[in-house]
């Protein structure tokens, strides 16, 4: 094991006291316990270098040192030594009446502390008993000075003379008239500073000048003591150090260039003004500098503090109206009486509904429903409108159930809307609607999911009993009166209001696009006739001319309703607009619109990208780089910009660089990746195995890889089509429409145009279809890219 060492630092003079501990380090090297040298093992000829002791104590574990004679020499050496945080061990011969005197006024070492000898075999056995060697953490600078050292700005730190001499005055005079600040230590105000408070100043400082007295002076002893200290200290730290000395003075060591010794006044000022124009111009250059960090860490701040949001709308329900982005189909359903909004996974349709439900129900005129399932009995549905019930029955039990649903649903969020007022604001009117809403309590107080079970369960009852006429028990199972009875309620508590709008998502959480598809078809086009029905029935004016203006959005998934419009006969008189990104510009305000929400002093998007982006990434201008690297959703282009905001934040950047967007890149690729994985799960369970066999890979691929990539996954090759449609249908593949023009399926629309172009394309070239794996995925599985508008 490596044996700690030890520099022991003393004064030549007087001898005896030099030879004692001599002495002592004679023996502690004979103990063998650590490893000691004295100042006087590094000298060869003439004097010793102080760089030479310097770089010796950085060397050594441990500084031990005699200050019996506060020696100028020992205590430089001492405050170069708690600069460089090593740790301290301190004897001193108190039987030194002098010294004792000096040791005590000199209180910026009582922190230090120290161990009395009177001989070298005390040194030796203090040394052991105390035993420095095990506690090297145990250093001045982290135990008496760090907790005390918050960084402070600094510029010249002046160890003045404690007698007013010409020199002296011509040095303060030169001082005083550099730009750089000062931190004045004048003896005449106060003796000495703390040790905490020199090692501070010294740190923070850019420059230290230490002005020694003559050996001939009074008060020499105790004045040149200190500013030896400090200026140990102030070389430790790095700092640029001047010590002048009034002559005579002499020193057993070459301190080379760090002090000039002048026989006049006017030798001390050219020296110190030809050693300040350095400081000055350091100074002015420091301050520059200091100007661009502050600017940094302004620029850093700003970018800090922006906020994009959530990726997932359900997340950001109440920050999403500051930054929504506004889109003509946005603006229709504002004002549309019933609409289907079909989009993608991620494309914004909930991000839609939020908005909708924040700005309509603003106006305290209208009333908004939101219908959210979270789940229900996908199965139990599936059961009760099986194929052995007569077409009649099976229509007029989806209308039957969808009316039941919407009817008590919006009885119910009445009732919630009007049990929140404050007491008081509750009219006559909706009084007596609280009153008669608990006539219903079955269908009324509980959620969708409950009340959608609680109304299969009737009827699954009903088909049981084996009933003749099923028309009218149906009838009466579903509607048992409720139905007549919530409509007049409503009429009469909702006819003052201007709008009352029903908002529909999450139906088609549970619904896998290839299964049930009659099932699918007949619950939309039911939902789409009672919904009719409903608006009429509430429009139709009753006999005190009561109407209600009411309006459906119906939120739904592109593939499942793609699947169930290719078996609807009039598909012209389904009213719904397709939620897509296909443009670019309108895709990016969703991130500028949340930039520019946290950067107020900002106020158009250009100011976006030459403030918070770099210009290009991998030569592509950065706005056309994001929008290339993902799939054109809003989810996806929040998620990149988050992880790039994130990496330049974490890396101190002003804006987010090319790095960041690169990195942030591999994340998102792997998080795509992963997202229609979990997507298809009851799809293709071995999907994740499947797609990992692409790693690697070319970017355009034909059949047979699929084929390889199936075989190593123990997929049966009969599967391969529905396995292309999958993927395609994912947007993983992109079919060859014509040579060496591949497109993506981002819209369901062109599902089948696609495929039949994709056909001819293959046939008119003599081989197998072939595709592209999307840009998107090419990052994480490592895709080599070949085509042209892929180098990216």
């Amino acid at each position: 094991m490596k044996r700690v060492r030890c520099f022991f630092a003393y004064s030549s003079r007087p001898p005896a006291l030099a030879e004692t501990i001599e002495s002592a380090i004679s023996q502690l090297k004979t103990g063998r316990v650590v490893d000691v040298i004295g100042w006087k093992d590094l000298r060869t000829t003439g004097k010793l270098l102080i760089f030479k002791i310097c770089e010796a104590i950085e060397k050594y574990e441990i500084f031990a040192c005699d200050l019996t004679t506060l020696n100028n020499n020992v205590l430089f050496e001492l405050g170069f030594a708690i600069a460089k945080n090593k740790r301290i061990w301190v004897i001193r011969d108190p039987s030194f009446e002098q010294s004792h005197v000096a040791f005590e006024k000199l209180r910026l070492m009582t922190t230090v502390g120290y161990k009395p000898y009177r001989n070298s075999r005390e040194i030796v056995e203090s040394f052991y008993a105390e035993q420095p060697y095990t506690d090297l953490h145990d250093t001045v600078l982290s135990e008496a000075v760090a907790a005390s050292m918050a960084p402070t700005e600094g510029g010249l730190l002046y160890i003045k003379s404690s007698i007013p001499t010409d020199a002296s005055i011509k040095v303060s005079r030169i001082l005083d008239a550099c730009p750089v600040p000062q931190v004045v230590d004048d003896p005449r105000e106060e003796i000495a500073q703390p040790l905490q408070w020199y090692a501070q100043k010294t740190r923070d400082s850019l420059a230290v000048v230490a002005h020694l007295l003559s050996e001939d002076r009074v008060e020499v002893r105790f004045h040149n003591a200190k500013a030896a200290f400090v200026s140990g200290l102030a070389y430790g730290f790095g700092k640029q150090l001047l010590m002048l000395a009034h002559s005579p003075y002499d020193t057993p060591i070459d301190y080379r260039h760090l002090l000039q010794i002048h026989q006049t006044a006017t030798q001390c000022e050219g020296f110190a003004r030809d050693w300040m124009k350095g400081v000055a111009d350091n100074w002015r250059d420091r301050a520059k500098s200091a100007e661009k960090y502050e600017e940094h860490l302004r620029l850093h701040a700003e970018l800090r503090d922006i906020a994009l949001g959530e990726y997932i709308a359900e997340y950001e329900s109440e920050l999403l109206q500051d930054y929504f982005v506004e889109t003509s189909i946005y603006q229709e359903s504002l004002r549309a009486r019933y609409k289907f909004l079909v989009g993608r996974r991620g494309c914004g349709k909930t991000a839609i509904l939020l908005k909708l439900a924040h700005e309509l129900g603003r106006s305290i005129g209208n009333h908004v429903c939101v219908v959210q399932p979270k789940d229900y009995d996908l199965q139990g549905l599936v059961r009760l409108l099986d194929s052995s019930l007569p077409g009649y029955h099976r229509g007029f039990l989806i209308e039957s159930l969808w009316k039941a649903l919407l009817y008590s649903e919006l009885a119910r969020s009445v009732r919630l809307e009007l049990e929140n007022r404050p007491p008081g604001a509750i009219d006559s009117t909706e009084g007596a609607f609280l009153q008669s809403i608990h006539k219903n309590d079955d269908l009324v107080a509980c959620d969708f999911t409950v009340r959608l079970e609680t109304l299969v369960r009737r009827y699954a009852d009903l088909r049981r009993q084996d009933v003749g006429d099923r028309g009218e028990k149906l009838s009466e199972s579903l509607h048992q009166n409720a139905i007549p009875e919530l409509r007049t309620e409503l009429k009469k508590v909702l006819e003052k209001r201007d709008r009352v709008v029903i908002l529909i998502d999450n139906l088609d959480k549970a619904w896998k696009p290839r299964a049930y598809l009659p099932l699918l078809r007949d619950l939309l086009f039911g939902l789409l006739n009672a919904s009719n029905e409903m608006a009429n029935d509430l429009a139709k004016p009753d006999y005190l001319q009561r109407v209600v203006d009411l309006s459906v959005v119906v939120f739904l998934r592109s593939d499942v309703f793609t699947q169930v419009m290719r078996s609807a006969r009039e598909r012209d008189k389904i009213p719904y607009r397709r939620i897509a990104w296909g443009d670019p510009d309108t895709l990016l305000r969703v991130i500028e619109e949340r930039f520019l929400a946290s950067a107020p002093l900002i106020d158009e998007s250009e100011g976006i990208w030459n403030r918070y982006f770099c210009r290009s990434v991998n030569g592509v201008p950065t706005r056309e780089y994001l929008v290339r690297i993902i799939l054109p959703r809003p989810r996806d282009l929040i998620y990149v910009a988050k992880a790039a905001l994130a990496f330049a934040v974490n890396r101190a950047h002003t804006e987010i660089e090319e790095k960041d967007i690169l990195d942030a890149q591999k994340e998102y690729s792997q998080h795509a990746l992963y997202s229609i994985v979990d997507e298809t799960t009851t799809q293709f369970e071995r999907l994740e195995d499947f797609l990992y066999e692409f790693l690697q890979s070319d970017e355009v691929i034909g059949r047979r890889d699929i084929l390889r990539a199936m075989a190593a996954c123990g997929v049966p090759e009969a599967n391969v089509d529905d396995i292309v449609e999958l993927l395609c249908d994912l947007a993983f593949f992109g079919r060859e429409l014509e040579t060496g023009r591949f497109e993506f399926l981002y819209n369901y629309q062109d599902r089948e145009k696609f495929h039949a172009m994709a056909q001819r394309t293959a046939q008119s070239a003599g081989h197998d279809p072939r595709f592209r794996i999307n840009v998107p995925f090419h990052s994480y599985l490592e895709i080599q890219p070949v085509l042209q508008d892929l180098q990216t």
